[in-house]
């Protein structure tokens, strides 16, 4: 389930959330400083934290369908500074989420 972008910066990737509900960890390469993501058609979830395969969690926010959201991770707090990954849910099941990363 999960995904990894690819080394080369900026980084893209597409793919399907099959179940509504259920993370999938997104690897990110060391040089990333910000994500970009939205969910096609349907609302999705970003976690920060969780397993991947297994129901998300109480602590998420709520990416309405079809916009862009962007995580800059120069900004947030030490602990998520250098963060190798992030969780992704979909509220519906067979919800495309399309993802660029930049250094």
């Amino acid at each position: 389930m999960s995904e990894e972008i690819n080394g080369r910066c900026p980084g893209l990737i597409k793919f399907r959330l099959e179940d509504s509900d259920i993370l999938t960890e997104v690897f990110l390469p060391p040089w990333a400083k910000r994500i970009r993501f939205q969910f096609l058609a349907n609302a999705g979830k970003l976690a920060l934290e969780g397993s991947d395969g297994e129901e998300i969690g109480t602590v998420f926010a709520s990416i309405p369908a079809d916009i862009w959201f962007d995580l800059n991770l120069s900004l947030t707090c030490a602990k998520y500074s250098s963060r190798e990954s992030v969780f992704l849910a979909s509220s519906v099941d067979e919800t495309v989420v399309e993802i660029i990363v930049e250094s």
